[in-house]
């Protein structure tokens, strides 16, 4: 073993000693920032207490808007993608039938945002605070919106997932033509797949899930999707809300690696 790895495995014992494994959070182990946060915005200690019982990981607001104007429509943590899909499958029927909304919300490289809004249960209205377009090609969110709404008009929908370049749906009417809607969603969104339109068809027959979203550099390798798209799309500088957004969620994401490294994030922001 050389001095580097010697050097390397003290370090990583000297921090596990540090930090020993957290216990999971009890249901009701809200701290003091997070009781605070649910009484300036009205919302339920228990489904706060839920949200981090499954999630086992720190509550932040879920806001949207520009500096002090930020409007806080409910509550988000950070967990594995994993978890969240079966969250929401298992309880986004109950949140809906009591006036709240549960989806998987901003996406990150090791999770994702398993929120809830408990004043707005309209996901078209989410998407517009959230301001889920595709700016790479010149998709704004108003133009996402109607897209979506004409869906869920056609066969019915029920949205999974709203984030700021992405949105993810669930197919309610399965009797439909597959082929149709995979050449709809991949001339509308060409980072919905990534070799040929009959891969997305099955994706979408299989899953019974519309998942579209835009990423810049789907921009640069449009051939891909056999469609004709600007080369050289024009940047569209994103708002200073959503610049500090993204922060937030960063830190949230840290947050998350953290704790379920064993070391005690919170107390760090605290």
């Amino acid at each position: 073993m050389s001095i580097v790895d010697e050097v390397v495995t003290f370090l990583v014992a000297t921090e596990r000693d540090k930090y020993p494994v957290r216990k999971p959070i009890p249901s009701a182990d809200l701290t003091n920032r997070e009781q605070a946060m649910c009484k300036k915005i009205d919302f339920d200690p228990e489904d706060a207490a839920f949200l981090k019982r499954i999630t086992l990981s720190p509550l932040q607001l879920l806001e949207f808007g520009y500096d002090d104007d930020n409007l806080a429509i409910g509550i988000f943590s950070v967990t594995k993608e994993e978890n969240a899909r079966t969250v929401i499958r298992e309880h986004q029927d109950r949140f809906l039938e009591a006036g709240k909304y549960l989806f998987i919300g901003e996406r990150y490289f090791d999770g994702c945002q398993l929120a809830i809004a408990h004043t707005c249960t309209d996901p078209f209205r989410i998407m517009e605070l959230a301001c889920t377009n595709g700016d790479s090609y010149c998709m704004m969110t108003d133009d996402l919106v109607a897209k979506v709404r004409e869906w869920h008009k056609r066969f019915g929908i029920r949205i999974k997932g709203i984030g700021y370049n992405f949105c993810e749906a669930e197919i309610l009417d399965r009797n439909i033509d597959y082929r149709s809607l995979s050449e709809e969603v991949g001339a509308f969104c060409p980072g919905a797949f990534s070799q040929h339109i009959s891969s997305l068809e099955e994706e979408i027959r299989s899953t019974g899930t519309i998942r579209i979203h835009w990423d810049w550099n789907d921009a640069h390798v449009s051939s891909r999707a056999h469609l004709k798209v600007r080369s050289v799309p024009v940047p569209v500088a994103a708002p200073r809300a959503n610049v500090m957004q993204q922060l937030a969620q960063a830190w949230s994401s840290f947050q998350y690696r953290l704790l379920h490294r064993g070391m005690a994030a919170s107390s760090i922001s605290q």
